[in-house]
């Protein structure tokens, strides 16, 4: 990956579905695979996501995991006026629906609040 994927406010919900194949997608300790906003909705199935700072975040998303992989991913700090937010590894999630079936999450942590 190059940089982190972009799904947010369009106005409607809209749903994305990610077929991995088991592919593995590294985040190269840089980016976040995903942020996923306003309602919107993400399947992802059969995928390993790696290496990445926190994979996927979802602010008021749906999220529904299956068959997936999340390693190795190591969270990250958002500064914004008046302090931080310390984001989770694997997973970041304010005000939304998330559901994982049949998921490891391995060696994902942070050191700090996630």
């Amino acid at each position: 990956m190059t940089n982190t994927i972009l799904w947010d406010n369009t106005g409607t919900s809209k749903k994305l579905i990610i077929n991995g194949n088991n592919n593995v997608i590294s985040g190269k300790n840089k980016y976040s695979f995903i942020n996923v906003t306003s309602k919107n909705i993400l399947e992802l199935n059969n995928i390993i996501l790696k290496n990445f700072k926190t994979a996927i975040n979802s602010y008021s998303g749906k999220i529904s995991l299956s068959n997936c992989t999340l390693t190795d991913n190591t969270g990250s700090v958002l500064w914004y006026e008046g302090g931080r937010d310390l984001i989770g590894a694997a997973i970041y999630s304010r005000v939304s629906n998330i559901t994982a079936t049949n998921c490891n999450f391995v060696n994902s942590n942070k050191d700090e609040g996630g």
